[in-house]
């Protein structure tokens, strides 16, 4: 990247009217290549129905967290995910929290997460499934607790976008982009540092929020997704051109 960045995009983005970013945080990344910059991100189709009520945890029933994506250990994280896992198994009686990982292998990761699950001893409260689409991804979405996701970079994750527009709280990562605007919406929990002992205590924290506080989060988890509805998007990105255009042929930049 740092060989292609000198010989192509750097003329290439230097040369462009202003950068358009996904997020606050990319924007702020990404100062040193451009003085113009914007920011419009990705859209969501919001669901129609209205977030479901957290479960409770009763008897021998444990909390669902989900990921949904790649299962790219170091991009997405999952090595940190499943370490931090183990920690908080290892500090209570009983744990009361599982994850499901739902995605692609990717150069036989599922192997190696598989031999790290056992490694760890979290055969009874991690398992690895296919990918999910359409109207099986939905129902996954709708019967879990929350999303997790301890990615070390993205850009806007719309696997993200997507639990949130159903209204699961999220535990992210700094590396989402969007874990400081989930954590300051009351819509989930930013991951302090992608360590075993951060991931760890954001488990807790999950874990220890009334069912009350979580249906609290979880509509305010829908209103952070319905801005990134795809009507909001489109609008907001036709007018982001649409000043860019006409600044481009105003009187006063000739």
């Amino acid at each position: 990247k740092w060989l292609a960045d000198r010989l192509f995009y750097k003329n290439y983005v230097r040369c462009a009217r202003a950068l358009h970013c996904l997020t606050e945080q990319e924007a702020m990344q990404s100062r040193h290549w451009h003085p113009c910059i914007f920011v419009v991100g990705n859209g969501v189709d919001l669901p129609d129905q209205t977030p479901h009520a957290p479960s409770k945890v009763m008897g021998d029933k444990r909390l669902v967290l989900v990921f949904i994506g790649r299962l790219s250990i170091y991009h997405k994280g999952l090595d940190c995910l499943l370490h931090g896992l183990a920690a908080y198994c290892s500090s209570v009686v009983s744990p009361n929290v599982e994850i499901h990982l739902h995605g692609p292998s990717e150069r036989g990761s599922q192997e190696q997460l598989l031999r790290l699950v056992s490694h760890l001893k979290l055969q009874k409260v991690v398992s690895i499934r296919p990918p999910s689409f359409g109207s099986d991804k939905k129902k996954i979405l709708q019967h879990a607790d929350g999303f997790i996701m301890t990615s070390r970079f993205e850009g806007h994750p719309m696997a993200a976008l997507e639990a949130l527009s159903y209204g699961l709280p999220c535990l992210l990562t700094d590396g989402t982009n969007i874990a400081d605007e989930v954590e300051s919406a009351e819509a989930g929990w930013r991951i302090k540092s992608l360590s075993e002992k951060s991931v760890s205590a954001a488990l807790a924290q999950f874990v220890a929020t009334s069912p009350e506080h979580k249906a609290a989060m979880s509509l305010n988890a829908r209103s952070y997704a319905a801005k990134f509805s795809w009507d909001v998007i489109a609008n907001r990105t036709v007018r982001q051109y649409q000043q860019l255009i006409d600044d481009c042929y105003s009187p006063t930049s000739v």
